[in-house]
């Protein structure tokens, strides 16, 4: 049963951990009683399948390129490959991960008795139209690699050390992110400079897990000391390094923001040279690889009284900007 039942297929007997569906229940009691020592959590488990089963049909509305849920309804109720589907009824058990799924996903939406034609999102998750959606996708083996446990690491400059002593503050150490499937890694260093980048990245390597892809918010320090297309050369050659001996490929950019103040420099001539770093790492990595700051901008009540490092409320919108580039890249 376990090799040709889809591991995340009934909820009920499937075991989220190991990526495997026992297909019943007792399977199940054993193999958690052996393996996990009875540590499963079922609230765990329920959140763990709604939100792997709301990013499956994200995926497959990008893939088919349908844009939202409304039109992945229109297709499926006018699409004739689906027309098997009518007569199709709910079973107990599946009514009631539905009602999970749409109360968590979905509040305010019923449940229907029939999945076809479908009218809310937890119509597709019937046995018969999500196959038959999979099956159109012709990328069976990538969906079932979506809800995977992704590294994070955070590495940079002060404004990361008082990023994370933000974030602990809030109880929002991993960015609301469940720790099952996210682990975010931060290591700041005040002070830090470009020329400890790989110093900090050898480090990180022994400390922490291997990362699914990294964060990096270092360069502001520089400024005074460097000229941004000296600056702009260091950087690029080091991520071209750790890209090709530590096999580190998904490098995310969160680039310098604007001060108050620019110590040693007028102020003018320290955004003029942020700006220029910031569109040649642009230029490097590409927009989608870059997190831009739109909301931190030269006003006071976004700095501490130094002019340089962001108060409450310019951390929690870069602890925002963090969490939104690291949802967008785990969806898409």
């Amino acid at each position: 049963m376990k090799d040709h039942l889809p591991w995340y297929a009934t909820p009920e007997t499937c075991c989220p951990t190991c990526k495997i569906n026992f297909g019943q229940k007792h399977f199940l009691e054993k193999h958690n009683e052996e393996t996990h020592n009875n540590n499963q959590s079922k609230n765990s488990l329920d959140k763990f399948w709604v939100d792997f089963m709301f990013c499956l049909l994200l995926k497959l509305i990008q893939i088919l390129k349908l844009e939202n849920f409304e039109n992945l309804f229109k297709f499926v109720n006018t699409d004739t490959r689906f027309q098997c589907c009518k007569g199709a009824v709910f079973q107990i058990e599946d009514k009631l991960w539905g009602k999970k799924f749409l109360k968590a996903k979905f509040p305010g939406e019923e449940m229907s008795d029939s999945p076809y034609p479908v009218t809310n999102a937890a119509s597709l998750l019937h046995w018969k139209i999500l196959s038959i959606l999979i099956d159109l996708t012709n990328c069976v083996d990538l969906l079932i690699k979506i809800y995977k446990k992704y590294v994070v690491w955070i590495i940079g400059s002060s404004l990361v050390y008082w990023s994370k002593s933000r974030a602990i503050d809030l109880r929002i150490g991993n960015l609301e992110f469940d720790q099952d499937f996210v682990e975010i890694c931060w290591n700041g260093i005040r002070g830090m400079k470009w020329e400890s980048f790989l110093e900090t990245v050898e480090f990180c390597k022994s400390k922490f897990p291997n990362p699914d892809f990294i964060i990096i918010h270092l360069g502001s320090n520089d400024i005074k000391f460097s000229c941004s297309k000296k600056l702009l050369t260091k950087m690029q050659g080091d991520l071209e390094y750790i890209r090709k001996h530590f096999q580190v490929y998904n490098i995310i950019f969160s680039e310098l923001l604007c001060r108050l103040t620019w110590r040693g420099l007028r102020w003018e001539e320290g955004e003029k040279q942020r700006n220029l770093v910031n569109d040649g790492m642009r230029s490097f990595l590409g927009k989608d690889n870059c997190i831009q700051h739109p909301r931190i901008i030269r006003k006071s009540y976004l700095f501490r009284d130094d002019g340089v490092h962001l108060s409450d409320i310019g951390n929690d919108y870069l602890l925002e900007d963090f969490r939104l580039k690291i949802k967008q890249n785990i969806l898409f």
